[in-house]
């Protein structure tokens, strides 16, 4: 897959090239990624779901499928802390055969159990360090690993 930012533009708003990565990660079918892709995919829709919703809603939304390919997207982008806490809240979620809620209520209620009140919090608690790290990864990826540079264009590889 690959998503295209004229130089010109990009020089004159540094966020195109930002926009392009994102809608690259978080709009395209995992299948049609590439590996590196994949990974991007992996980390964006992980910390998008714990940031918005916890991990009740990342395992919700996201499920369990690919949940070892997210563990070494994590490992893999240098996000030590969130493989361990990424970890423990699968292993939890993994002990009890699980359904997703029915209703908003529900969804509120099953989040306010301390089991996943806990995994939460260590993300949070986790995030000012690996924040940091993960802004200045994300800043490489998207200007390096992720784009090509060909004449006036800027192509996410």
């Amino acid at each position: 897959m690959r998503r295209t930012v004229d130089r010109q533009a990009a020089t004159a708003d540094p966020n195109l090239i930002w926009n392009a990565f994102v809608d690259l990660v978080a709009m395209e079918e995992y299948a049609s990624l590439s590996d590196v892709q994949r990974q991007g995919h992996l980390v964006f829709w992980y910390e998008s779901e714990v940031q918005n919703g916890g991990h009740l809603q990342f395992f919700v939304n996201r499920g369990t499928d690919l949940l070892e390919e997210t563990l070494a997207s994590l490992d893999a982008t240098g996000l030590r802390c969130q493989v361990a806490v990424l970890r423990r809240a699968a292993d939890g979620w993994l002990m009890a055969e699980r359904q997703a809620p029915e209703s908003v209520e529900e969804y509120v209620e099953v989040a306010l159990e301390a089991e996943f009140r806990s995994s939460t919090k260590r993300s949070i608690g986790a995030a000012p360090a690996s924040r940091k790290h993960s802004n200045a990864t994300w800043s490489v990826i998207a200007t390096s690993t992720w784009f090509s540079r060909s004449g006036s264009r800027l192509t996410c590889a």
